[in-house]
């Protein structure tokens, strides 16, 4: 068993877009250091295949038509070992898709590929990284409902102690607007689960542009950049009517 002098794990955060170009110019920075491969690849009909190297899988002819949704990559050397795995991940407000695990004899050279490598993740990045961040999910429904049960606790002890009322809420007695206050608290976690649906369906925080799934990139690209276009015309003729 190999006594490792570098083990180096990280998580990449940031949105990622697997285009075939800058995947094949990712494993030609994996050859230069790398001897063995191994390429995992799970799609969304939850299906799995194993490659022995890029160009075995990028030819393969079933992701054409499927979706893919995490690639697992590992490399070995006679003293280097590393493991990568590109997918989304569960995040509340800075993305992550990438995690690697990296183990290494050569101290010199280790922290040298580590540098390299960190840097060749990053020309992965997708170019709408920064609309990802905060998902409306998971993070926004989660401090809501944080708020909302403070709040109702907080109540519920005035009422109950201290006989002073900060909401109309009955807490033992059926009442119609109590019924209209859960209505609406339930719209609003629908509204936001809307928001972060659309949000992911035109700026995905990891996508995989192989096969069909290059043209529905660049399908939502074009469609978003008409709404914006369009959004960004009507609030500039909003602006001019008012001096008009």
């Amino acid at each position: 068993m190999n006594d490792y002098k570098i083990v180096k794990n990280k998580k990449v955060k940031q949105a990622t877009l697997l285009t075939k170009e800058n995947l094949k110019t990712f494993d030609e920075f994996l050859k230069s250091h790398f001897d063995s491969f191994e390429f995992i690849i799970k799609t969304k009909d939850n299906l799995s295949f194993i490659f022995k190297n890029f160009d075995e899988f990028i030819s393969s002819s079933y992701f054409k038509k499927s979706e893919i949704i995490s690639i697992e990559i590992q490399c070995l050397n006679q003293n280097n070992k590393l493991y990568l795995e590109f997918t989304k991940f569960n995040f509340l407000f800075i993305p992550e898709t990438i995690r690697y695990n990296f183990y290494n004899n050569d101290l010199e050279w280790g922290y040298k590929f580590i540098d390299d490598l960190d840097l060749e993740l990053k020309n992965l990045k997708a170019w709408y990284n920064i609309f990802v961040y905060l998902d409306f999910k998971l993070l926004i429904p989660t401090i809501y409902l944080f708020i909302i049960l403070s709040y109702l606790s907080i109540d519920y002890i005035l009422k109950g102690y201290l006989n002073y009322n900060i909401s109309d809420i009955q807490y033992n007695d059926y009442n119609e607007n109590d019924l209209f206050q859960f209505i609406r608290f339930f719209i609003i976690f629908v509204t936001l689960y809307t928001i972060n649906f659309i949000k992911e369906y035109f700026v995905p925080t990891f996508f995989v542009a192989l096969g069909n799934q290059e043209k529905e990139i660049k399908k939502r690209m074009t469609i978003a950049k008409w709404l914006f276009g369009v959004l960004g015309l009507g609030v500039f003729v909003n602006y001019i009517s008012n001096f008009l």
